[in-house]
């Protein structure tokens, strides 16, 4: 009598899962479709809006400040203490200028 009882607690159990799973079909289906919306657009239409965006300014500074930081890395300690000072003063501009010095 006893494994009459969980085999029917295990049916209820199967037949439960069955209409929660019927129930949440049209949810699923939705689900997918815009995760594969968001898929589709990934990263690079997010890029171009946001380079869109940026002042054209912003973005040549951004240019001269990726220059800058690629020619310090490779300085020494002394080195990297005078192109920040120069920096500070004069601009990226010169420091990329006179950083480039070093890094020959």
């Amino acid at each position: 009598m006893a494994k009459t009882n969980v085999f029917t607690i295990i049916e209820d159990l199967k037949d439960g899962l069955d209409e929660l799973m019927k129930a949440l079909e049209p949810l699923a289906r939705v689900a997918v479709k815009e995760t594969r919306k968001g898929i589709k657009r990934g990263r690079k239409a997010t890029r171009k809006i946001v380079k869109r965006n940026l002042p054209k300014a912003t973005r040549q500074l951004r240019v001269l400040q990726g220059q800058y930081m690629t020619i310090v890395r490779k300085l020494s300690k002394a080195q990297k203490a005078q192109v920040k000072k120069l920096r500070k003063t004069k601009g990226y501009k010169e420091a990329v200028k006179f950083a480039s010095r070093f890094a020959r």
